[in-house]
């Protein structure tokens, strides 16, 4: 049981990371300071999460249930964290 709570719990932090840094990637400091610097935090803390996991540390329930309760949060505020007319290039941002 601690084996698929680690690896579901790794699978969630994963997701979670490459949420925030698409996050960093469509939105600049300059407009957003503090939606920046908490998905910045973000990031550095599911990495550093990430790598406990997979050093073996099994996490708590209660930091599984965070951490889908994140993943929820983001898949239905998903229209309001990311910009809607965003493409992946990025061309238009760096013409500025």
């Amino acid at each position: 049981m601690s084996t698929l709570l680690i690896a579901i719990d790794a699978m969630m932090i994963c997701l979670i990371m490459l949420a925030s840094l698409d996050y960093l990637r469509v939105n600049q400091f300059v407009e957003r300071p503090w939606q920046c610097a908490a998905f910045f935090l973000l990031a550095i803390a599911a990495f550093g999460l990430l790598f406990d996991r997979l050093a073996g540390m099994a996490p708590s329930a209660w930091a599984v249930l965070f951490h889908l309760s994140l993943i929820i949060y983001a898949v239905v505020h998903r229209c309001e964290i990311f910009d809607r007319g965003w493409t992946w290039a990025g061309v238009e941002r760096r013409r500025h």
